[in-house]
């Protein structure tokens, strides 16, 4: 019976702190978007946040750049939008 309840809450435990992960990563990720309509760039889309994390080798049959440059290109935003989000912090 100990061993069940500690089972359970060690379940418990790791249920709370994933859902308190995710709850940080969506409003990080809502404060980003924002930052991202403040300077034109437009909300951050699934396709380019899997793209920005595992780029595949293939090319994109679309007339944009490759998923390659598109993640390098998404990298190199994330500095500007830093810089802004400090740059809002200290007004």
């Amino acid at each position: 019976m100990i061993r069940a309840l500690v089972k359970v809450g060690i379940g418990v435990f790791v249920a709370v702190f994933a859902a308190k992960q995710i709850r940080n990563v969506a409003k990080d990720l809502s404060r980003y978007n924002a930052m991202r309509e403040m300077s034109g760039d437009g909300p951050l889309r699934p396709d380019q946040f899997k793209d920005a994390i595992k780029p595949s080798s293939t090319p994109a049959p679309s007339k944009g750049p490759g998923p390659v440059a598109a993640a390098f290109g998404l990298l190199g935003s994330v500095q500007s939008d830093a810089a802004r989000l400090l740059k809002l912090r200290s007004m």
